[in-house]
């Protein structure tokens, strides 16, 4: 969601009241399509859905929050970014144009059910090729799995070195890295004293840290939350493999270093026969610096960006929460999260020995 979503009233990202039969006629609508089955997806201000059609095909049904569905040519840049990715050969849920012939159509829709209170918001419909799979969440982590995706992610930044879109370029949402420092303003929905210490500490590393040298980073457009949520894997010869990358709605311009620590931040959340801390993201590094070398102030810097992640989702979780009570969904990271926040926070005295241990899988790639 854009930046200026901070502090305003929440209708604009709460989700429509829709049934299966609402998904069932909006596909026969827009797409001419009968779905005969649907199953709704995890998702934070979107709704996504599952359509199963006669022939066995399956799609995705995704209806944008109102506040980014009425953002100039965001959607359009999303579905810009998909296609060029699909085009260099990755597997990613490439949009579908509709009856019209384009890739999405906006609608009206209500937020509740009571006809008394004209609720209606307007709302971007697309539908999406699925990407068949299991999601990363769902399967037993391995080392190897983990250089995978840090190699995947690589060639993923790699390729959107030739990618452009204007409107992407300068785009500032609600879930970009570099609005931590807003997180001040929402410290009042975490509840637990040591925990709301901790976030603000997290904070002013990333504002010390991290915004002091934003405009010497190198820039790049990015995923923008590559997690295991996202992540697509399939089994090859007993052993779960990355296959493709789904969800692009949070993708921005920004610094590189961005999306790795994204990515890390969630790894140290997954179950794992290792450590979470020590040895995930340096599994992760390890397939990243095979392609797109890191030196130790930028394993410092990814570091200090990991705990802002982590402290971002755990904070604008219990916000989000707080006026979406229902969706559980929200708060998957605090499960884990605040006990590996206060973890890594506890490395402080021996953070040299953290980051020589994360560089060394970085080292170890540029061996291979």
């Amino acid at each position: 969601m854009e930046q200026q979503q901070y502090g305003e009233q929440n209708d604009q990202t709460k989700p429509p009241l829709l049934c299966d039969q609402d998904i069932i006629t909006l596909c026969k609508t827009f797409y001419d399509i009968h779905v005969e089955r649907v199953k709704q997806l995890n998702s934070y201000d979107d709704r996504n859905f599952i359509v199963h059609i006669s022939n066995g095909d399956k799609f995705v049904l995704k209806i944008t929050n109102s506040h980014d569905s009425e953002q100039p040519g965001l959607l359009d840049g999303q579905n810009d970014m998909i296609l060029f990715l699909s085009s260099q050969n990755f597997n990613v849920p490439c949009p579908i144009k509709n009856i019209n012939g384009d890739y999405l159509a906006r609608i009206q829709l209500p937020l509740n059910n009571n006809p008394t209170i004209n609720s209606a918001k307007t709302f971007a419909i697309r539908l999406f090729v699925y990407v068949e799979g299991i999601i990363l969440y769902n399967v037993s982590i391995d080392r190897q799995l983990l250089i995978d995706c840090g190699k995947y992610l690589a060639q993923i930044n790699l390729a959107l070195e030739k990618f452009d879109n204007k409107v992407i370029r300068t785009r500032k949402f609600f879930w970009s890295l570099a609005n931590v420092p807003k997180l001040y303003d929402y410290l009042s929905y975490i509840k637990n004293p040591s925990h709301n210490e901790l976030v603000s500490n997290c904070v002013k590393d990333f504002e010390q840290i991290i915004l002091s040298s934003f405009d010497s980073m190198k820039q790049s457009y990015l995923h923008g939350d590559f997690n295991e949520q996202n992540i697509i894997v399939r089994k090859i010869n007993n052993a779960y493999r990355i296959y493709g990358l789904i969800d692009f709605g949070d993708i921005f311009y920004g610094p590189l270093i961005f999306d790795i620590a994204i990515f890390i931040a969630y790894v140290m959340l997954l179950d794992t026969d290792f450590d979470s801390i020590l040895d995930a993201p340096k599994f992760v590094l390890n397939g990243y610096c095979s392609l797109i070398p890191l030196d130790n102030h930028d394993i410092y810097k990814i570091l200090i960006c990991a705990r802002a992640r982590l402290s971002q989702s755990l904070t604008l979780g219990a916000y989000t929460h707080s006026f979406q009570p229902d969706n559980e969904y929200l708060l998957t990271t605090a499960k884990k999260g605040w006990t590996i926040l206060e973890r890594l926070c506890s490395f402080d005295d021996v953070q040299k020995q953290l980051i020589e241990h994360w560089m060394d899988g970085a080292n170890t790639s540029t061996k291979q």
